[in-house]
């Protein structure tokens, strides 16, 4: 499946410090490769492997996420 043809909401999260994957240099890939990106968050002073550096940020971030997007769900 190509990235663009998701229809599920998607949360692009950027790492300031990453050295590996640079912002914007390669965030413009995924701005290129998924046309519909809801939400851009960029987590400061953190690098390449974020839920290393800064794991409870990540927790709350993707507990947060899918919190929101469970509740805009239509029922099956």
């Amino acid at each position: 499946m190509e990235l663009a043809q998701t229809n599920n909401p998607t949360q692009l999260v950027v790492c300031e410090r990453d050295r590996v994957l640079p912002h914007p240099r390669f965030t413009e890939h995924f701005f290129r490769h998924i046309p519909d990106i809801s939400k851009v968050t960029v987590l400061n002073n953190v690098g390449h492997i974020p839920m290393f550096e800064a794991p409870q940020l990540i927790a709350d971030l993707i507990g947060a996420w899918v919190q929101e997007h469970l509740t805009k769900r239509e029922p099956a």
